[in-house]
């Protein structure tokens, strides 16, 4: 899941958004990068990178990968910093934390075209907050680990693994 990048929303949204951040995010060593690249489809994909600058891909959710996984502090360093400019926002990775238990994601899109997803938006558990499109949401939790809910026609995806 996806935070945007401080740098292009106002100090007083991204002060809102760090109040409301739980601290268990705020702790979680699962940040990293990210980047709108064009694709295929029309649509840019959202793409992950480690705070080295290395693209997140290969093997996700291995000791390699969370290895390359930073704090909070050290991702926000690398968004503010020259090198920053370079992404669009800061990413949670989703994934096994090693307790057996999982943070999820749930990312629901076109609000404004469906009533039912905007009534399910106002009462998701953990943390959310508006998708860069800004006519969706992303939520972050935690629990157990579940089969993925990939893209669909329903406008809902949920994800305990291999995303961020």
């Amino acid at each position: 899941m996806s935070l945007n990048n401080k740098t292009k929303i106002s100090n007083a949204v991204w002060s809102e958004c760090a109040e409301n951040l739980p601290q268990a995010l705020w702790a979680a060593k699962r940040w990293l990068l990210w980047k709108s690249e064009p694709s295929d489809g029309g649509k840019p994909k959202k793409v992950p990178y480690y705070c080295s600058g290395a693209r997140r891909s290969g093997a996700l959710d291995t000791p390699q990968d969370y290895q390359n996984l930073r704090s909070l502090d050290d991702a926000i360093a690398v968004l503010e910093s020259d090198t920053g400019k370079l992404y669009a926002g800061l990413g949670f990775a989703l994934g096994d934390d090693g307790s057996g238990n999982c943070w999820q994601g749930i990312d629901l899109d076109a609000l404004s075209k469906n009533t039912g997803l905007k009534t399910l938006s106002m009462v998701l558990p953990g943390y959310v907050e508006l998708s860069p499109s800004g006519d969706g949401v992303h939520a972050i939790g935690y629990g157990k680990h579940f089969k993925t809910l990939g893209s669909n026609s329903t406008g809902i995806e949920a994800y305990s693994s291999k995303r961020f």
